[in-house]
């Protein structure tokens, strides 16, 4: 086995800048974090300035090292500036690297996820899809309801469906392309630090949880440890007889010579299995809530209705898929639940207000119907193919286009028309009354009571009782 060598300003590189000398390198690294590195170093004048001009934020690159022993790669990220201070004989260079993750937080999206059978895992990897990639190392578990990722970057709606799960989200902040773990990373070797600098100290911070806070959980130790040996999150180190997983590092050079300090969570006296999953065990991340949507309200189209439900497709959402229903709010005039009352049918308008955080709680209400009047002053209320409309000639109510309807105008009276039977029946008496009454029939009129009656078809009259009087 080849001993270990320190990582020194004599073995450290960066890709794209040719330091001539590396006077400070941090790097940090733990949950919810892209990952941080800084380098500080020389370089020559004509370099400096070429290299200021050249880069920006989409430019990418890498530390390494050859020291023997340790990760030839340090860390891989997106530079996020860069400065150049000229001395006398060289210029000093600063420059700032966020891990590649961190293109995962420039652009945020609006978009919903209907499919209640759907896993927070499906959801993390389904948002950065084409983009990055994500492994989820907790139990995952089905989200049951209705999720709205709405003017939120991929990487914190990452962080929020994480949470769901009280998991973490940890950055690769080796990979060339975003890659995140839900849950502690699994690890891939268990190294002997019991040489290093070791600190123990009882958490205490278990009641003071705040939401989207990690914190290490009131029954596991706050472990610290200082040393020369690079490994990353989520790797395995072993302290005398104790096992350890990394759950952060903050590295700094101090005299020339990269230093290593790192938080570590109890994994007990057996070892571990190289490769496996760590899961988050001593971190306890509380469930984040949509803050985005909360008061917040969205039109929509209808796309089924059952019932008091719909289902509705967000204006925002370029297509239509899942399985969630939103009870729909229906006005009424008085408190007896009397009054206008009707679904909305598919292809209407609907609105859907998210009165909290939870989008479980949304539902719809106040719809409008696909096919409006001509005239802007014409309201027209439909339900199921029932019409309603309120135009400046009248009102007219109709079913199923012209199969029934009563047409009510000042101008032309009152209209009713059935392409069926039209039946008008009283208890009490029916009078019709005006100035002439005509009664026009293709085949035949009949008018009678249950021991007299007239007929009048085409040929004939027909006049039936016990006693009938003609002048």
């Amino acid at each position: 086995m080849n001993e270990m060598e320190v990582i020194s300003h004599l073995n450290v590189s960066v890709g794209l800048f040719p330091f001539t000398k590396i006077l400070n390198l941090n790097i940090d690294h733990g949950p919810n974090v892209f990952g941080l590195c800084t380098i500080v170093g020389e370089m020559d004048h004509e370099s400096a300035d070429e290299i200021a001009q050249r880069t920006d934020e989409s430019s990418e690159t890498e530390v390494v090292t050859t020291a023997s022993g340790q990760p030839a790669r340090l860390f891989c990220g997106v530079v996020k500036n860069v400065s150049v201070n000229h001395q006398n004989e060289y210029a000093k260079v600063t420059v700032v690297l966020e891990g590649t993750c961190k293109k995962l937080d420039i652009q945020t999206h609006q978009r919903s996820y209907q499919d209640t059978t759907a896993t927070y895992g499906d959801l993390i990897r389904k948002s950065i899809s084409g983009e990055g990639t994500a492994e989820i190392t907790v139990t995952d578990k089905q989200t049951g309801q209705l999720i709205v990722q709405y003017d939120e970057t991929n990487w914190d709606f990452c962080i929020r469906m994480a949470s769901q799960l009280g998991a973490p989200v940890f950055s690769d902040v080796q990979a060339d392309e975003p890659h995140l773990y839900v849950g502690l990373p699994p690890s891939d070797q268990v190294k002997d630090l019991s040489t290093a600098e070791f600190q123990m100290a009882k958490s205490t911070m278990s009641n003071q949880m705040q939401t989207g806070k990690i914190v290490v959980s009131e029954d596991a130790s706050d472990a610290g440890l200082k040393s020369y040996c690079y490994v990353f999150a989520g790797n395995f180190v072993k302290v005398d007889a104790r096992f350890y997983a990394v759950k952060s590092i903050s590295a700094e050079m101090k005299d020339g010579i990269l230093e290593m300090n790192y938080g570590l969570l109890p994994m007990g006296n057996e070892a571990p299995t190289a490769g496996a999953t760590t899961d988050v065990k001593g971190l306890a991340v509380s469930a984040g809530v949509n803050q985005n949507c909360s008061g917040k309200m969205f039109t929509g189209t209808v796309k089924n209705v059952s019932g008091s439900k719909v289902q509705v497709q967000f204006s925002f959402d370029s297509e239509f898929s899942g399985n969630h229903w939103f009870e729909y709010s229906t006005a009424y005039s008085s408190s007896d639940q009397s009054g206008w009352y009707c679904m909305p049918e598919v292809g209407d308008t609907v609105r859907v207000f998210f009165p909290s955080g939870n989008e479980g709680q949304a539902f719809a209400s106040s719809s409008a119907p696909r096919f409006m009047g001509q005239s802007p002053k014409d309201k027209v209320w439909m339900a199921h193919g029932k019409c309603i409309q309120l135009t400046e000639k009248g009102i007219k109510i109709s079913c199923d286009g012209e199969e029934a309807f009563i047409d009510l105008t000042p101008d032309e009276g009152i209209t009713i028309s059935c392409k069926k039977d039209l039946n008008v029946n009283a208890e009490g008496e029916v009078k019709v009354q005006a100035e002439t009454i005509k009664l026009i029939a293709d085949e035949k009129i009949s008018l009678g009571t249950d021991r007299a009656f007239i007929d009048i078809t085409d040929e004939t009259i027909t006049l039936l009782g016990k006693e009938v009087i003609v002048e």
